[in-house]
């Protein structure tokens, strides 16, 4: 019977072998640590990030393009009336005309509505106040919730659109006769804005939808 032993070669062999071994068990938990710690951060991340995203949103949405103060609009754009039938609209007038653009279906088109109301009824008779509807899809609906007490028109081309930058709803858009932007203002009437539309056109607008209530606008002076 022969006994075999293990020469000083295959001890080193085998030595390293294991340390390869261990080697690449040792790097596997490094990884798995570092993926591992990598996505609990993201979660911690995305948690803190839940909170403002809103506040995030609003910002983002006040820096996307609007329709810039002091740019010139056109006389007449091509537009469908609330029928869906063709028609020219007209931009300039005798009074300063307040485009009010928005889109059916848009949350925060809804939640503005007793503003714009608010704001057609105190102020139509020095202002004219024009509707634009960025698509003709559920318009009819919208309108006869919205209860809009002023004209209002489809403007349905996306080069159109996009050319007067009209992506942003609602946005509301004050032109002088001439057809020169005032001012415009981007998304719902909320914080800073509501607080310049009130002060712009001398009136108060209703409480936030969130606390709405019976009272009607009081018109200062």
């Amino acid at each position: 019977m022969c006994e075999c032993q293990v020469g000083p070669a295959e001890s080193e062999a085998a030595k390293a072998s294991w340390r390869e071994a261990l080697e690449g068990r040792v790097a596997s938990i490094v990884l798995f640590t570092i993926l591992t710690s990598s996505l609990a951060l993201n979660v911690v991340l995305g948690w803190k990030v839940q909170g403002p995203a809103a506040t995030v949103a609003s910002k983002e949405l006040r820096q996307r393009p609007g329709i810039q103060e002091k740019a010139v609009l056109p006389e007449s754009i091509a537009a469908l009336d609330a029928a869906g039938q063709p028609t020219t609209l007209r931009l300039r007038d005798e009074r300063p005309t307040l485009l009010y653009v928005f889109a059916p279906g848009c949350d925060w088109c809804n939640k503005n509505n007793p503003n714009i109301r608010a704001l057609a009824a105190a102020r139509s008779s020095e202002y004219r106040f024009v509707g634009l509807a960025t698509r003709k899809e559920g318009l009819q609906e919208y309108l006869g919730a919205a209860s809009l007490d002023f004209p209002v028109f489809v403007v349905g081309k996306e080069s159109l659109i996009a050319e007067l930058s009209l992506q942003v709803t609602p946005q509301t858009v004050l032109l002088t006769p001439q057809g020169v932007v005032q001012k415009s203002w981007l998304g719902a009437f909320r914080a800073a804005d509501r607080r310049d539309i009130e002060s712009f056109f001398r009136l108060t607008l209703p409480p936030p939808v969130e606390t709405a209530d019976a009272r009607r606008p009081t018109t200062r002076g």
